[in-house]
């Protein structure tokens, strides 16, 4: 008879001190990447090459382009625009002035009527 409160020694699965130390490994790695992803946006909050930075600067030299002939105006592009850049008056409409080229509005449409375009910009010169 075992006495009350007795249990006995769970076995360590074979390979299990491998196992913890891939694990941590992983864990290694992911913390690294995860130091490596919050450097490059504080670096581009910096910059000002963030949507959320102050100023509204581009996030690239793109906009997005509605094909009013795919778009259904389900508004989706609406909800998803940081940038409040998107209205619906008869047509979809996109305030160039606001856009910042993000693409969150592309992503979220049903009928992929909106596209993310490279433009120019006109830089003055020195």
């Amino acid at each position: 008879m075992r006495p009350a409160g007795f249990s006995p020694p769970v076995p360590e699965p074979r390979n299990a001190g491998r196992d913890a130390g891939a694990l941590r490994e992983q864990a290694q790695d992911i913390m690294d990447q995860l130091s490596s992803i919050r450097q490059r946006i504080a670096d581009m909050e910096a910059s000002g090459t963030s949507p959320s930075a102050p100023g509204g600067k581009r996030v690239r030299e793109a906009t997005a382009v509605i094909n009013q002939e795919l778009c259904i105006q389900c508004g989706l592009c609406i909800e998803a625009c940081p940038e409040q850049a998107i209205r619906i008056n008869g047509i979809t409409e996109i305030d160039q002035s606001k856009c910042t080229g993000c693409g969150a509005c592309a992503n979220v449409c049903p009928n992929e009527a909106i596209s993310i375009q490279e433009i120019a910009l006109h830089r003055a010169r020195s």
